[in-house]
Formats: structure tokens, C-alpha cells, sequence
């Protein structure tokens, strides 16, 4: 051995000649176990012990609570003052023996590590009790977690409220208050009013917001409790309003049965909502709420770092009402050409069965040109004719490689992408 920590084999140096901070940098990209690293030779086991930060990424899984527990409390041992990263995985879907109380256990110590956590982190939750989870999932939410950033909740099970309504004693979950620092929220699985999740402050930091909820009106295949008195688009609509630095904005509604012209007054408000910071945007039979041409006049759209759009259900498509029209001047697509003007920097744009857009009214005025000048796809599934067509009037696509126009299974009549205008390479 030449000097400590490196050994010379002919000449040649071997792995225990690994710089430790190179070494941390290997363990960290490759996602090693600092137990199985520290295990290989005391180098590498006084390395791994000698940085915390190793140690703050913490795993605990629902099939073995006990072995969880004791790893999770060594690591926090060891973690010294490091902020944590919890991420939890369920139990399989077939399990037959389910540890309860270990369970339980691992439930409390996620809420007493919580003010120390900057990431918690649920995979795929189901063989759970759904009394239980509510309970967890509300002391998460109730708990103040100063440092938090990322908070993801993804549950099989239908989560949902209790018959006695819990939310009713607390009214609404101060989301600034609790997490000032929460820059990604992820609740899939989740049946809720989320209209009691409130920002207090101007400016929160959200960057992503993923929910994607089971039912409403109870689908066949779940059973709900909860009383929707309000639509998705209606309780979303507050969260939305004051997150300005949002990038990623993801909303799903899994439904059975729809009506896409339910009352205008439910439906979310897309003007108030699109803010310029977002990047990507995908939303699923959550009925939306078109603005007027005459809104867009005073009020444009402003989406200069949209490069996603994908808006799939007959809920997401514009409906023709005395809002959206302004008289005779307007056809229900304008508006969505609209947002297309206000967003220059789209990519990729998908729209799903869209097929309950009437035909551009005889004295409206001629549709309008719009340049996407970085679009590369364009999916047109299970729309009807005069939203293709008006796409394909429409849109001078220079970069569009790869368009896709299918309707009832099969292509529609002009699914070429010579069917759009493209641009001439000799226009000035």
C-alpha cells in the first residue's frame, strides 16, 4: 500500500485509489446503498459514514415495516442535521399477510420526520386500510413542513373523506403557511375538495401540480362517499389562481359517465389559470371554460414558454355559449387559435375526441393564420371534421414533423401533413 486508501498492483492503481470525492459522486449517480457500499472495505465504509448526505435519502417499504424501521432509524442517525428524503413503496397488490401495526409505525415516524424533510415521496399506495391512509394523509397535509419541496401522493386506493367530513373542522389547509417552500405537489388516487387547499400569499413557489383523481359522481367501478357539490374545475380553480411560478400543470378526472356541456358557471376558467411561466400543460375531462374574443381583445393569452399541450375529452373542448361567442363574430375555435398565437414556442400539441364543435357560424369572420414556428406533432384523435379542418386552415407548421388525424379508428380524409399550410421557404 503506497498511502493510505490506495493500493498498487504492478504499478497500476485500483479502485481504492478513487479520490473519496469522487467516489461520493459515483455512490450518488449510481443510487448505491450506503449500507451495501460501507460493506465493501473500511475505505469505502469510512467515506460513506464520514458524509451525511448519504445517508438522508431514506427508502422504507409497507412489506417489511420492522427491517424498514430499524434502516430508517439508523439512517437518520447518521444523517446528522441533513434535510431528509423519504420515499415510501406499497405493499403488492396480491399481498395476503399485511403487518398493520408495523405499518402504523412506519406511518408516525413519516409525520415526526416530516419538519425535517425536504422530499416525501408515496409510490403507488394500495392493501391499505382506507381509514387509516385518510388519517396519515391528513396529518401530512395539517403538519407544518418548513422545508418541504416535494410532496408526491400516489394512491390505487380511492382516497376519500370520511362520512364525518374531517375538512369540515379545519375549513381549508393553509398550503403557504405549511409548506412555504413546495415547488412539486402530486396527489393521484385522491377524492377530495381541493378547493380547501389554499395559497394565503401572492407569490407561492409551486412549480408542478399533478392531480389526477378517480372519480366524480362516482364511476361504476369505485364507490364514493364524498358529496361533489362542487366540479373538478370549480375546486381547482382557487389553487390555481395565485400560482404564477408554475411550470407544469397536470389535471386528469377518470370518469365513466360525462356530460360535456355541464353549466358554464363549473367549469375551470382557463383564461385565469394559464399563466406565463408554464411550460407543459395536460389536462383530462376537466371541463374548461373558454374566454370570449372579446376577454381575449383586452386580456390576451401570454404563453411564451408553453411547449406541451395536450387537452384529451369532450369536457376540454370549447363550447359554444353566449360567453365564448361574441355574437356573430366569433366561432367556437377562435379562441383556441388564440391560445396557439400566444404560445410561439409549442412543440407538441395533442387533442382527444373533440367532437362536439359546431361549424363556424356563416357571418363569422374568416379564420384566422397562426405561425407555430417550433410545432413538431400534432395528434387530432376521435376529433370531429370542423376542428381538423380548422386546424388544418388554420396553422403554418415549418417544423411539423409528425401529425396524426384519426377518427373512429380510422384516418380522416386528409391526414397528410401536406393537408396543413406549411411554411414556403422563399416567404420573407
Amino acid at each position: 500500500m503506497d498511502r493510505a486508501g490506495t493500493v498498487s498492483i504492478g504499478g497500476r492503481a485500483t479502485a481504492l485509489a478513487i479520490p473519496a470525492e469522487l467516489l461520493l459522486d459515483v455512490f450518488r449517480l449510481a443510487g448505491l446503498d450506503p449500507l451495501t457500499c460501507s460493506a465493501v472495505c473500511r475505505f469505502w465504509r469510512r467515506t460513506a459514514l464520514c458524509t451525511r448526505s448519504l445517508w438522508a435519502a431514506i427508502t422504507i417499504y409497507d412489506s417489511s415495516p420492522s427491517r424498514s424501521l430499524s434502516r430508517a432509524h439508523y439512517f437518520v442517525e447518521l444523517a446528522g442535521e441533513q434535510l431528509l428524503s423519504i420515499t415510501r413503496h406499497a405493499l403488492a397488490r396480491d399481498t395476503i399477510n399485511v403487518d398493520g401495526p408495523g405499518i402504523i409505525a412506519l406511518d408516525a415516524f413519516v409525520e415526526r420526520c416530516l419538519p425535517r424533510s425536504k422530499s416525501l415521496v408515496y409510490s403507488r399506495i394500495r392493501a391499505r386500510s382506507k381509514s387509516e391512509l385518510f388519517e396519515h394523509f391528513l396529518t401530512v397535509f395539517l403538519s407544518p413542513a418548513l422545508h418541504l419541496e416535494t410532496l408526491q401522493f400516489q394512491s390505487e386506493i380511492l382516497l376519500e373523506l370520511r362520512e364525518d367530513d374531517p375538512f369540515g373542522e379545519t375549513a381549508s389547509i393553509d398550503m403557504q403557511a405549511n409548506f412555504p417552500r413546495l415547488r412539486v405537489l402530486t396527489l393521484h388516487g385522491v377524492c377530495m375538495p381541493f378547493n380547501r387547499l389554499q395559497w394565503s400569499g401572492p407569490d407561492p413557489v409551486l412549480e408542478s401540480l399533478e392531480i389526477e383523481s378517480i372519480c366524480e359522481e362516482s364511476p361504476d367501478h369505485f364507490t364514493c362517499g364524498y358529496d361533489h357539490n362542487m366540479s373538478m374545475g370549480e375546486q381547482i380553480e382557487p389553487l390555481l389562481r395565485n400560482c404564477r411560478a408554475l411550470q407544469n400543470l397536470n389535471l386528469t378526472l377518470y370518469l365513466d359517465a360525462i356530460d360535456e356541456f355541464e353549466p358554464e358557471v363549473s367549469r375551470l376558467d382557463l383564461h385565469s389559470v394559464l399563466h406565463p411561466s408554464l411550460r407543459s400543460v395536460h389536462i383530462t375531462e376537466i371541463g374548461l371554460g373558454w374566454p370570449s374574443c372579446a376577454a381575449l381583445s383586452t386580456v390576451p393569452f401570454n404563453l411564451p414558454a408553453l411547449t406541451t399541450l395536450d387537452l384529451w375529452g369532450s369536457r376540454t373542448q370549447p363550447v359554444p355559449t353566449a360567453h365564448t361567442l361574441d355574437a356573430r363574430n366569433c366561432s367556437p375555435m377562435d379562441p383556441v387559435l388564440e391560445l396557439f398565437a400566444a404560445a410561439p414556442n409549442l412543440q407538441d400539441a395533442s387533442f382527444y375526441d373533440w367532437t362536439r364543435v359546431p361549424c363556424q357560424h356563416a357571418t363569422a369572420r374568416p379564420c384566422r393564420t397562426v405561425l407555430l414556428p417550433h410545432l413538431r406533432r400534432l395528434d387530432m384523435n376521435d376529433c370531429s371534421h370542423n376542428v381538423t379542418k380548422a386546424f388544418r386552415s388554420a396553422l403554418v407548421t415549418p417544423m411539423l414533423g409528425y401529425i396524426q388525424d384519426v377518427y373512429n379508428g380510422g384516418l380522416s380524409a386528409s391526414p397528410s401533413i401536406e393537408s396543413l399550410d406549411l411554411l414556403d421557404d422563399t416567404a420573407a
